[in-house]
């Protein structure tokens, strides 16, 4: 689709450009959903909220930020702010498209020139233009149809290039698809899917993780057998912490549907959040040997290995696989995640660097490095680190602040976040995570019996990464090093049993 504004700049759709004469820009995906959005609503005034919602996807932005993405828009457009041309702000509620906005190759119905009666024009206009509606209904329809498919097409090839950019824009596409056609259930998984992989990597969206469950719940109610909204639903719960649920609903669809590799990956991963690698084993290395070529299955039989302490299969998987999943920054993540579990903390810095490339600004990459950072005593990189993206929604963000506010010495968040974790705890969130901050609170506040209490709890409910005891945001005590120490070494081990004990023949 192509607009042309004043009979001038020719803004296509598809391309993300807009033209006059020589002169042509490609706009950013933030710049093409503000002047789509402004075009869609012209000459109507734009409201702050509704830029929020349509044009940052919910995302809180300040005025401030909408101001300063107007004024690049307007500099491409050539408009003048004060006396614009284009663009027309309304101070305090909004702005709005004050140029003509005309659809381009629009081609007029041209009236027929033959003479007839008054009755006769008259019952055959009526006659055609009863055929015309009718036609044009279908015609509409067919459209939409084609137009939904195309949509969901172009957004699934750019979830496929797994880059925060191209997950940002296949959830434009989503939400575009939903507002034209809202009765497709595929626009509601499509989008729920996008926006996980948003709560767990990217971290560019607002909210993502309660948007993804609001989504499949709507594609449930489209269609409430559903399986692949079903998986959506439990994976959502999983990363809510509410293991059991999550683990209920994917064993029955694994029953139902015991040939679907990536329901297996999903059902292995909720079993490893807790540490659960007896059950977790079979599903992950079944949906492995079934779909060695996706990058999320094998990143789940990565973490599995590596959850198992069995080095050397992990480097086998890893190292015989493709170039495109050994790329994938799902399988990336595993492979820091050993360096890390190996003290190889240089090496697992340099590679999260070069997977910022694919995520930029993301919380979770962030999170990891200064867990890196920390290990080797670099506070302050792991400070100047967090800092980043604290404000950020995602998986690790009430960690990396909790973190924050340890390494600063801010007793009054560290507080605040300690009443965050119990309510969470207490709402039912399985996440051994969550006990394990507990604990650096407590020893933070050198409450040393409360903190070794909670590190056991830990641990039973399957905390088991030796390296984040050494990975602490403070400096511990002799007493603290000692016992620390020994959590060390009996957690060494248990997980030394776990290797012996599980590894498969």
């Amino acid at each position: 689709m192509q607009y042309q504004l004043n009979q001038k700049w020719h803004f296509d759709v598809s391309s993300r450009t807009i033209s006059h004469n020589e002169t042509c820009h490609t706009l950013t995906p933030l710049s093409h959903r503000l002047l789509l959005t402004l075009i869609e609503h012209a000459p109507d005034l734009v409201t702050y909220q509704q830029l929020e919602q349509q044009v940052w996807l919910g995302r809180i932005v300040t005025h401030d930020a909408i101001k300063k993405q107007i004024a690049r828009l307007r500099k491409q457009l050539n408009d003048d702010a004060i006396q614009p041309e284009y663009i027309v702000s309304e101070r305090s509620f909004g702005y709005r498209l004050s140029a003509t906005v005309e659809k381009v190759n629009h081609q007029p119905l041209v009236p027929t020139t033959k003479r007839f009666s008054i009755i006769t024009v008259s019952a055959i206009s009526f006659a055609l233009l009863f055929a015309l509606g009718i036609y044009q209904y279908f015609l509409t329809t067919l459209k939409h149809a084609e137009n939904t498919v195309t949509v969901l097409s172009v957004a699934q090839q750019h979830v496929a290039q797994e880059t925060a950019e191209d997950n940002l824009r296949a959830i434009t596409l989503y939400q575009q698809s939903i507002n034209t056609s809202p009765a497709v259930n595929e626009s509601y998984k499509g989008l729920s899917q996008a926006l996980l992989d948003e709560h767990k990597l990217y971290n560019q969206t607002e909210d993502a993780l309660e948007q993804s469950l609001i989504n499949a719940k709507k594609a449930l109610d489209l269609t409430p057998t559903s399986p692949s909204a079903q998986r959506l639903q439990a994976q959502a719960h999983a990363l809510q912490g509410r293991y059991s649920l999550a683990q209920q609903q994917l064993t029955e669809m694994v029953a139902d549907t015991p040939d679907w590799p990536l329901l297996k990956a999903n059902l292995a991963e909720s079993y490893l959040s807790q540490g659960n690698t007896i059950n977790a084993y079979p599903l992950a290395r079944q949906a492995y040997e079934s779909s060695s070529s996706e990058p999320k299955i094998v990143a789940t039989y990565l973490n599995c290995l590596r959850k198992m302490y069995m080095t050397q299969w992990f480097e086998n998987v890893y190292n015989n696989a493709s170039p495109t999943v050994k790329a994938s920054p799902w399988v990336q993540l595993e492979y820091i995640k050993l360096l890390q579990q190996q003290g190889k903390h240089k090496t697992a810095t340099q590679q999260l660097n070069v997977l910022a490339s694919t995520a930029s600004h993301s919380q979770a990459l962030n999170w990891f490095t200064a867990l890196s950072y920390l290990s080797e005593y670099h506070h302050k990189q792991a400070v100047d680190t967090l800092s980043l993206t604290v404000e950020k929604q995602g998986k690790y963000a009430l960690f990396s602040r909790l973190y924050l506010s340890l390494l600063t010495a801010q007793p009054k968040l560290i507080n605040r976040y300690q009443n965050d974790i119990l309510t969470l705890i207490e709402a039912g969130n399985q996440d051994p995570e969550l006990v394990f901050s507990l604990g650096l609170i407590s020893l933070y506040h050198q409450h040393n019996v409360k903190a070794k209490r909670y590190f056991k709890q830990a641990i039973l409910l399957g905390f088991s990464d030796e390296f984040r005891f050494k990975a602490l945001p403070f400096n511990l005590t002799a007493e603290q090093t000692h016992f620390i120490d020994i959590i060390i070494q009996q957690l060494n081990v248990s997980n030394l049993k776990r290797r012996v004990k599980r590894t498969p023949k």
